[in-house]
């Protein structure tokens, strides 16, 4: 009888430690992987949910993660009653600060590289409550470098001069976007007029005439709407009959 109370009592006592230690595991993920896109040189804010679950129950410990990472890249400490903020030097440094008094609290990222995209992951270990992981995907927005403009003999237009080509002549040219994340949308423009429109690069063809003397005609590559356009003019000259 001693013996079967003993292993009873055994058979409790696991019971009770395995729930107090699921109790310390339990972890709310997000469903939702938001998508956020800044410039090169911007600001971005990474939202992240520190809203316990249960209540009077406040965040004790937050810790941001980067794919690609094996360490966090950055941390914030109140479980002490006194708040420790450490970014990781080699990644984020003194660019990132964490904001918990806005909703949702948010990393703040300033001066983004190229190299900050990818994909994070916000944990938060309350007091009491389940723990929450926030996952988000960066994309850092990269300009094109230049654009190329070449005639039908795939040359080079050089010197922003267009012919002279007689009236009458049928005229192919193509833009190309040189660089860029994501690539650009080229588009090409005469007077105010969408001639093509196309990624990373547009052709357009069209026939001389005598009202296209002196008129430019204009390339242009979009990012994005935060970002200012590159653009580059040709002028046609036309030898009119």
């Amino acid at each position: 009888m001693l013996s079967q109370l003993h292993l009873a009592f055994y058979g409790v006592c696991l019971f009770m430690l395995s729930a107090g230690s699921h109790q310390e595991v339990l972890i709310e993920e997000s469903t939702n992987i938001e998508s956020l896109h800044a410039p090169t040189g911007g600001t971005v804010e990474l939202p992240c949910d520190v809203t316990p679950a249960l209540p009077d129950d406040r965040m004790g410990l937050v810790i941001w993660y980067k794919q690609g990472h094996d360490t966090p890249i950055y941390s914030l400490d109140t479980r002490e009653g006194v708040t420790s903020h450490w970014s990781d030097p080699t990644t984020l440094g003194s660019r990132a600060t964490f904001r918990s008094s806005t909703t949702p609290a948010v990393l703040l990222l300033t001066k983004l590289r190229p190299e900050d995209s990818g994909q994070y992951r916000c944990r938060v270990d309350f007091i009491r409550s389940p723990t929450k992981n926030t996952r988000l995907n960066l994309t850092v927005l990269i300009p094109p470098e230049r654009l190329i403009i070449l005639n039908q003999e795939g040359d080079e237009i050089k010197g922003g001069v267009l012919g002279p080509y007689d009236e009458g002549t049928e005229v192919n040219l193509t833009c190309v976007a040189v660089g860029g994340r994501p690539p650009a949308r080229v588009s090409w423009w005469k007077s105010h007029a969408l001639l093509a429109n196309s990624e990373a690069r547009a052709a357009v063809t069209f026939t001389l005439q005598r009202s296209d003397y002196g008129t430019d005609i204009t390339c242009q590559a979009v990012t994005d709407p935060t970002i200012t356009p590159l653009s580059e003019n040709v002028s046609i000259d036309v030898n009119c009959k």
